[in-house]
């Protein structure tokens, strides 16, 4: 989520010197509530399936042998 908001921060920084140097009008909808609740439905998606793998692979482990050393 933190490289999400840095990102927003970049493009809506850097996004006029882009527009000028490329001589083009491209514009995004930082403020629309709609585009934030998309990106931030799609950060927090693919934080759950990258999270989702390692911990039913760690679930999957014997506590009780894994503390013992067996």
């Amino acid at each position: 989520m933190i490289a999400f908001v840095l990102a927003m921060l970049l493009v809506f920084l850097l996004l006029p010197s882009f527009n000028i140097l490329t001589n083009k009008s491209v514009t995004v909808f930082l403020l629309d509530p709609g585009i934030w609740l998309q990106f931030g439905g799609l950060a927090l998606l693919t934080g759950f399936l990258a999270g989702s793998y390692p911990a039913f692979y760690l679930s999957s482990f014997n506590t009780i042998s894994v503390l013992h050393g067996f």
